[in-house]
């Protein structure tokens, strides 16, 4: 009996197994469901990957191709509004006067240069040197279209100026350059013999019929006379066709025809 209860007493004093962690007891004999850890949150910070040198120095080189493309362009840009506001072409000028017939060297031209578009009419060199002044030029005179001759006044020929009446021209006019026929259009002979007396010094005879062709020569200049009326133009003849031809125009019997 006494062995009986001392081993009672005993077991009441064990205390009692203790549960395991993945386990509870519930109050109704239940095993409790097992606890999982948490998810890691969302915005972790990532860590970063490190960048190659070779990417870097790439990165580089295209950012300084940026910027020095960046820079021409408005280097250019800059450059382009500066020529537009500073351009200027070249003018060619007489730098000592050349008379009528006087022929145009580099020792009596020079060039400036003046705003674009530059002077109306004004001629390029190739136009003027060694060729002849239509007119007196004076220093620092633009040479422009009209004061310059393709014709070249050698020393057997003259400059004659004749006054034309309407139709014994052209219809299309008359410019500096152009080469000429001179044709007597009077209605009777032309003849100018002078006298026995007259000197040895005196022009030969003058002979011409209706039609003939007094002579050749080059437009020096073309104007109109001041009464409006008439068109003066002065010609590059030969010297020995210079008596025929003042003795025409001063009849009015002569008319230019344009060569070919």
């Amino acid at each position: 009996m006494f062995k009986t209860k001392d081993k009672a007493k005993s077991t009441e004093a064990k205390s009692p197994e203790p549960t395991s962690a993945s386990e509870s007891i519930a109050g109704n004999g239940a095993t409790a469901p097992v606890k999982q850890a948490p998810p890691p949150p969302k915005n972790r910070t990532k860590v970063a990957k490190p960048k190659s040198a070779a990417g870097k120095s790439q990165r580089r080189l295209i950012r300084a191709g940026l910027l020095l493309l960046t820079g021409l362009i408005g280097l250019s840009g800059g450059f382009l509004i500066l020529h537009r506001s500073s351009s200027t072409v070249p003018v060619y000028i007489a730098t000592k006067g050349v008379p009528a017939g006087g022929n145009f060297a580099p020792s009596n031209l020079g060039v400036e240069q003046v705003p674009a578009p530059g002077v109306s009419g004004a001629l390029p060199l190739s136009q003027i040197l060694h060729r002849s002044a239509t007119v007196p030029i004076l220093p620092g005179e633009v040479i422009t279209k009209g004061l310059a001759t393709n014709g070249q006044v050698q020393t057997n020929q003259a400059i004659v100026g004749i006054s034309l009446t309407a139709g014994h021209m052209p219809s299309g006019g008359m410019s500096p350059g152009d080469q000429v026929e001179l044709v007597y259009t009077g209605v009777q002979p032309l003849n100018n013999t002078p006298s026995s007396s007259a000197s040895s010094t005196a022009t030969s005879s003058i002979n011409a019929l209706p039609g003939d062709i007094l002579g050749t020569g080059v437009i020096s200049s073309v104007s109109l006379a001041p009464n409006g009326g008439n068109t003066l133009v002065d010609l590059i003849v030969s010297g020995k066709s210079v008596p025929v031809i003042t003795t025409a125009a001063a009849n009015n019997d002569i008319s230019l025809a344009r060569r070919s």
